[in-house]
């Protein structure tokens, strides 16, 4: 028997894809899907893509990765370079605790499953609107998010990353975001279930419960739940 989020996340696929050829149809330039070779992995949700001659930094959509150190939220207020809501991860960025970095859980897994799974290799890139602006009547629909990220899916070998990730317990579904994806829930619960990578531990810690930035500032339609955004 389907369960019920298996059936909505089918919906939502075909939703997305209609939303998707529509945008390609109306903004080829920014919408259509298109190959690239990934350079680098920022971090297993986050990768550089050389598209022709520009290189795109991709975040991959209706995911968060556990990141590489974890720091608590009086030091990460101090060591701060990145834009807000956003952590420096490079090991020269300070962001370290008095005794020394503390790698989050499976963040390091994480990060090696994407590196094994896409860099140096043929990707292709399906963006989708990283924000919609401005009146009703009148949307501004932007391909990048405010970091000047774009939001896609991506695949390789024909497989999707994001679910990919999120299947094999090194992702969250990105509840606060996107809580309509629910076959991204369906992909949790099923790892979950399988203690599969994070969810080998009793109550993992998704990393916007414990970062910086408010979602419900940026997202006020949310219910209020006390999250915290590490786009």
């Amino acid at each position: 028997m389907l369960s019920m989020d298996l059936v909505i996340g089918y919906l939502m696929d075909a939703a997305r894809w209609v939303l998707i050829f529509s945008l390609s149809w109306l903004y080829p330039g920014d919408y259509a899907a298109w190959p690239g070779k990934v350079t680098e992995v920022v971090r297993a949700d986050e990768i550089k893509v050389k598209h022709g001659t520009i290189m795109e930094t991709v975040r991959l959509y209706g995911i968060d990765s556990p990141i590489w150190w974890e720091t608590p939220n009086a030091e990460a207020a101090q060591v701060k370079t990145a834009p807000a809501g956003e952590e420096d991860l490079s090991e020269d960025s300070g962001a370290k605790t008095a005794t020394g970095p503390k790698p989050a859980p499976y963040g390091d897994q994480a990060v090696a499953y994407t590196k094994g799974r896409v860099l140096g290799k043929l990707v292709t890139v399906q963006p989708l609107p990283a924000r919609v602006e401005g009146p009703w009547y009148k949307p501004k629909i932007d391909v990048h998010d405010r970091y000047d990220r774009m939001i896609a899916m991506v695949s390789v070998d024909g497989e999707n990353l994001n679910k990919d990730l999120v299947r094999k317990g090194l992702a969250w579904w990105y509840q606060p975001y996107v809580p309509f994806e629910r076959g991204f829930k369906h992909l949790q619960d099923l790892a979950k279930a399988d203690r599969q990578g994070l969810w080998a531990a009793p109550n993992p810690r998704a990393p916007w419960q414990w970062q910086g930035t408010v979602i419900e500032k940026l997202h006020p339609l949310q219910p209020s739940s006390g999250s915290q955004d590490k786009r």
